[in-house]
């Protein structure tokens, strides 16, 4: 489809016609991934959300917004495809923070418990995530250095 719209639009819309025909060739090269490959995406990527979704179910009820299971995965969906459009925010806290209180605030939840929920439930992500990396690269560090006088 995309490859057809770009040869439509080439002599009316050449900026169009171009983007179409980059999308086209990505898609091109979806198709040559294998089956295997691409279920095991689609595994990884099914339990990716699984865990995120668990992850904030557990943090709904401590930030004291009452909503339930369904509005959970909505909130949270609307928050992390929020999270990856590609705008910068101010100390990391942007797009997922304005996710997460959108998508909290569309399934019946309080504006301002969503907004305060938000900003601490980002502060614990970053925690978190710190704490992971530094793990990592203590880790990493000890299995890169050889013992002094080794080989």
């Amino acid at each position: 489809i995309a490859r057809r719209l770009a040869t439509r639009y080439a002599g009316r819309k050449p900026g169009w016609s171009e983007r179409l025909e980059r999308a086209a060739s990505a898609l091109d090269g979806v198709r040559r991934i294998s089956r295997k490959s691409f279920l095991g995406a689609v595994g990884w990527t099914v339990l990716q959300w699984a865990a995120t979704v668990v992850v904030f179910w557990s943090a709904v009820p401590a930030l004291d917004i009452a909503v339930g299971p369904a509005e959970v995965v909505v909130g949270s969906s609307v928050a992390v495809l929020a999270a990856v459009l590609p705008i910068g925010g101010l100390g990391s806290f942007g797009t997922l923070e304005a996710g997460w209180t959108a998508g909290f605030v569309l399934v019946g939840g309080p504006a301002g418990p969503a907004v305060a929920s938000a900003l601490v439930l980002s502060g614990v992500t970053f925690v978190a995530g710190a704490l992971l990396a530094g793990a990592s690269w203590a880790a990493l560090s000890r299995r890169r250095s050889p013992a002094p006088g080794a080989r």
